[in-house]
């Protein structure tokens, strides 16, 4: 469901709420005022659900093409990532990947970095996973700076789509989102 759709979501009346799309493709924030009018309030990033995808096909020695349901499995293989700093070369990495547009769109493909020490690595690789594990922190960090900047009426927060966090970034989500209309 994207938040385009709200109307057919029960609101109460005379209540607004927020909407995060963090889809496939979609990386965007609403608010849905108490007549159910959609505002959109910004881009957090594009596409970060292919994201996700690209790496799990950059790492797998048996893929040649990005698939959309390998991003779940990249979120899932986060949680074997070790919590650090990024080093070197996953900030490169990092620093490649979250700014770009139109990840199938534009035709990326795993031989664009075949250079990288992520190319065909393996998924399970220690290595990868903590890339994993870096990259889903900082797709939150984005979202997270961003809802901190933007999302200052206290409304509550509708996910309605979320390939973008994964279930660990999902519930830091709602512990500061949470936090923050408490205040």
């Amino acid at each position: 469901m994207s938040c385009e759709g709200i109307r057919h979501v029960t609101v109460p009346r005379r209540n607004a709420l927020l909407c995060v799309d963090l889809g496939r493709v979609f990386g965007d924030f609403y608010e849905i005022d108490e007549r159910l009018q959609v505002v959109h309030l910004g881009k957090v990033m594009a596409s970060p659900g292919d994201k996700y995808a690209f790496l799990y096909a950059l790492a797998d020695p048996n893929k040649r093409w990005l698939h959309v349901e390998d991003a779940g499995k990249l979120m899932a293989l986060c949680a074997y990532g070790q919590t650090a700093s990024s080093d070197r070369d996953e900030q490169a990495l990092i620093d490649f990947l979250l700014p770009r547009h139109g990840i199938l769109l534009n035709s990326l493909s795993k031989e664009d970095l075949r250079n990288s020490p992520y190319h065909n690595v393996g998924v399970t690789h220690q290595k990868f996973t903590n890339l994993a594990r870096r990259v889903s922190d900082a797709i939150f960090d984005s979202i997270h700076t961003f809802a901190k900047k933007n999302l200052t009426k206290g409304f509550p927060l509708l996910i309605a789509r979320g390939c973008g966090l994964n279930c660990e970034s999902k519930q830091a989500f709602f512990r500061c989102f949470h936090s923050a209309m408490r205040k």
